[in-house]
């Protein structure tokens, strides 16, 4: 979130589905709305898609923020050493959970794929374009560590990368039809040796669109393992700063707060707050209530979200919070709650988590 003495700046983030069709359409809504960021530069707020830049978007690539070294990441998790890592990708030309505010215009854009490592120095992504680099950590075939990139349905690959051809490969340049919501699909895939010898090694996807007057758009995709029955575990926390580095924030100098929900596994998500003093808006009430077996309600000043999690569906659900009342007086501790421990009950939260 961002900070009342500094200048706002608004993230579309987005998120979806790696499996059928309807997890990537119901999934594509999270992450995507303006969200407050930690700039300690901003003065004033933009409205959400106010601009057509913020209209070139995606399900899994967040556009690049020129003065931010957050790196955008999706793992990409299996259950078997023998499984072929897989993501669906859309890239669109609408803002992610509104397909009413469609460019009018056509936009072309070159879609990338490459190599990356994370540099154990700087714990930053750097591009891979040495063979030697792959070929020393397979025990295996090194065809085992291609990247491709193939249009949904389609068993035409688009574009790749090798361990003999590692430079970033680019594919032919992409169109979205305008004056109409539009979409492209990908189907990302790993060879098989990115989980089977845990390698450092995996894939960066960038969508560079012709126009510089609209977003580019990347995302770093991580294979892993997961075991079987690994445990099953989704927790909800604020993801704004309670420190700029020079002293303590307060909730009261925030517009609003960022909230995850993320996880591995299956299970029932309960999430409650105050609405005396702060509300979710309301097309993310509708996105959470597109998803099936979903039910909001309100009883007072609580409302509350009821939803079934699936992190082969989707791992990461990002919310926003807005302010609907004073913080003046409201610490940190007052917004999480105090968790149970040693026999205390504990103390709910002006937002409260739970999950079964």
């Amino acid at each position: 979130m961002k900070h009342k003495t500094t200048t706002r700046k608004l993230k579309i983030l987005a998120v979806a589905a790696t499996a059928a069709l309807i997890g990537v359409i119901i999934a594509a809504c999270f992450i995507t709305h303006a969200a407050f960021t930690n700039s300690l530069r901003a003065q004033r707020a933009i409205a959400a898609y106010e601009s057509s830049r913020d209209r070139f978007t995606s399900n899994y690539l967040m556009k690049i923020e020129e003065a931010s070294e957050a790196e955008t990441t999706k793992i990409i998790f299996v259950t078997s050493s023998e499984a072929t890592p897989t993501a669906i990708i859309s890239v669109c030309n609408y803002p992610q959970g509104n397909r009413a505010r469609f460019l009018d215009d056509d936009i072309s854009y070159t879609l990338t794929v490459e190599y990356v490592k994370l540099d154990s120095v700087t714990n930053k992504h750097v591009a891979v374009t040495d063979s030697s680099y792959i070929t020393g950590i397979s025990a295996t075939d090194d065809d085992d560590y291609d990247v491709k990139i193939l249009p949904k349905n389609s068993e035409t690959e688009l574009i790749s990368i090798s361990a003999s051809s590692p430079s970033a490969s680019t594919s032919a340049v992409q169109t979205i039809t305008g004056g109409v919501a539009d979409s492209d699909l990908y189907l990302l895939k790993f060879g098989k040796d990115f989980v089977k010898e845990d390698a450092n090694l995996c894939a960066k996807v960038t969508a560079i669109p012709t126009n510089p007057a609209y977003n580019t758009l990347t995302c770093i995709f991580i294979p892993d393992l997961r075991a079987a029955g690994a445990q099953t575990r989704w927790t909800g926390d604020l993801m704004d700063k309670k420190s700029d580095g020079q002293g303590s924030l307060l909730p009261k100098d925030y517009d609003g707060f960022n909230y995850r929900i993320s996880g591995t596994g299956s299970g029932t998500v309960t999430l409650s707050w105050d609405t005396s003093y702060l509300d979710l808006s309301a097309v993310q009430k509708i996105e959470i209530g597109s998803i099936p077996g979903a039910q909001i309600t309100v009883n007072g000043n609580t409302a509350s979200a009821v939803f079934p999690v699936d992190s082969t569906v989707l791992d990461v659900y990002n919310l926003q919070f807005y302010k609907t009342g004073s913080f003046d007086s409201v610490s940190w501790e007052d917004i999480e709650g105090i968790p149970a421990a040693g026999g205390n009950p504990g103390t709910p939260g002006i937002i409260s988590f739970s999950f079964s």
